[in-house]
């Protein structure tokens, strides 16, 4: 999508912050709750998840958040999973895969350009992955 909109004179569209780089797509401030124009930066979307340190499955949304410099329309990337997963395999696999992402892998996120994600948020993904369980319903994040 990124490249596309590059490639297409005059075009406008939003793609997530990390996808356009490299390729020198102009950025528009964007107007955020406290009337400050802020553009998409590692620091004004850490500023944004900052507002809200704590999410809950029924409510993640860090969009508009206050702050002078939180831009806002940031959110998070999220997995949906099945709570009972039916190959005990392959659910562990997932499992631990979701687990490293969200702590282990949390120390590549910002030569990925990603933001960390927040300590709560971390506790949160581990909270919802000791839910997760295999076809005989034992728990599979060891």
């Amino acid at each position: 999508m990124a490249s596309t909109i590059f490639r297409t004179p005059g075009s406008i569209g939003y793609v997530e912050q990390a996808y356009s780089q490299g390729l020198l797509l102009p950025f528009a401030e964007i107007r955020n709750q406290a009337g400050n124009y802020v553009l998409p930066t590692p620091q004004t979307i850490a500023a944004a998840a900052a507002r809200k340190p704590r999410i809950t499955p029924d409510s993640f949304s860090i969009v508009n958040q206050p702050g002078t410099s939180s831009y806002p329309i940031s959110g998070y990337s999220w997995a949906l999973i099945y709570t009972r997963q039916t190959d005990q395999a392959t659910g562990q696999a997932l499992v631990t895969m979701l687990d490293w992402l969200t702590h282990d892998g949390q120390a590549y996120a910002a030569a990925n350009l990603y933001v960390p994600l927040p300590p709560a948020v971390q506790q949160l993904a581990t909270t919802m992955l000791q839910q997760v369980t295999g076809p005989s319903e034992t728990h599979l994040l060891s």
